[in-house]
């Protein structure tokens, strides 16, 4: 039995690995054509770069179509044991359906582990530093790593560690250079625990103020500090957070703190219950694929049950964005707009295998 559910398993590796490659291989391709719009000879950002950016941004190809991959995959992969009579003589062998029902979706429950550990840990992390390297091709004097953000405007080098949206800042070092009458530079760090945009200024809180004198290094401290420049419009577009590109902590952790500044996080919740939900997809689209590729044993329609099945892929596809932003523009339950078309098709499923004899 090992050895023949070591045999399905290689099969189906192979058709989804083929299939997944090729689906985000197709949108890579269509991705670089779009970043071409984006090189401009007046900065460091040409066709060379944005390769570069594009290679960054494969992970997020990669956990995004893996689903419909799996779904593919597994279609081709059953179905080509079907059609050559290989799940007949696996029978014949008492290898029975539910054995490789549950042969299969062990397999799936691999995938679906690994396919959440390489959203968590892989994913962000690369468009992380894709944005990074684009940023600093396109923006001179603006960088965008790990740390957060560094900007320089005229005579001022600005820090910042977090950019929770346009007009809400936290942990801000700016850090100020003055020539005095005599020619020389002093230094000036004024740091501040947050910063929001008043009208075409900004207003920092709870502020330290650090500049030389005779007697050396005076500090200043203050409740609110009102600056004129903190964030140019190009390094705000740069740096703001988006939900899709962080991780699950990432996301549990901004819901927190955009709950307790009374801010709203439907759009947040969402992103975090599908870090969960796209992995379990995988489990349903090989639900899905079964009774499709067991159908087909007693068909001639093979290929017709093929494309019904790749049909109910896409359906799934659809209503499952359709859902995300129906929650998100009618406020239903995140739990509920992540999930629901994931519980529909699992009962397309199953019902579906309960006809399989």
């Amino acid at each position: 039995m090992k050895l023949l559910e070591g045999y399905l398993w290689k099969t189906l590796v192979i058709s989804i690995l083929l299939t997944w490659v090729s689906l985000v291989g197709l949108n890579t391709f269509f991705n670089y054509l779009r970043e071409l719009n984006d090189t401009s000879s007046n900065t460091r950002y040409g066709s060379l770069q944005a390769l570069t950016y594009i290679a960054y941004m494969l992970p997020r190809g990669l956990y995004e179509f893996f689903p419909t991959a799996t779904l593919v995959g597994a279609l081709m992969g059953l179905g080509q044991l079907a059609s050559s009579s290989e799940l007949i003589a696996m029978r014949a062998a008492g290898f029975s359906i539910k054995n490789i029902m549950f042969s299969t979706l062990k397999l799936g429950l691999l995938m679906a582990v690994l396919i959440f550990l390489f959203g968590e840990w892989v994913v962000p992390k690369a468009e992380l530093q894709g944005k990074s390297f684009k940023v600093e091709k396109q923006q001179k004097g603006m960088a965008y790593t790990e740390a957060g953000a560094w900007n320089k405007e005229n005579n001022q080098h600005i820090h910042i560690d977090k950019v929770w949206a346009k007009d809400k800042f936290s942990g801000i070092s700016i850090y100020q250079v003055d020539t005095d009458d005599e020619g020389v530079e002093r230094l000036t760090i004024i740091e501040a625990e947050t910063a929001e945009k008043q009208g075409d200024s900004w207003l920092l809180h709870n502020v330290t103020i650090r500049t030389p004198s005779d007697e050396g290094i005076s500090i200043e401290r203050k409740k609110v500090y009102m600056v004129k420049a903190l964030a140019s419009s190009k390094m705000l577009s740069a740096t703001s957070v988006e939900s899709e590109h962080l991780s699950a902590k990432e996301l549990s952790n901004y819901i927190k703190h955009q709950d307790e500044n009374a801010l709203n996080t439907t759009r947040l919740k969402q992103a975090f219950w599908q870090r969960f939900s796209t992995p379990l997809a995988t489990l349903v689209m090989l639900i899905i694929a079964m009774p499709f590729a067991f159908g087909s044993q007693r068909s001639a329609g093979a290929g017709q049950l093929l494309f019904l099945g790749i049909l109910v892929g896409i359906s799934f596809f659809l209503i499952n964005q359709a859902m995300s932003n129906m929650g998100i523009v009618y406020g239903f339950s995140p739990i509920l707009s992540a999930f629901a078309p994931l519980l529909l098709f699992l009962s397309l499923g199953l019902i579906l295998l309960r006809r399989i004899k």
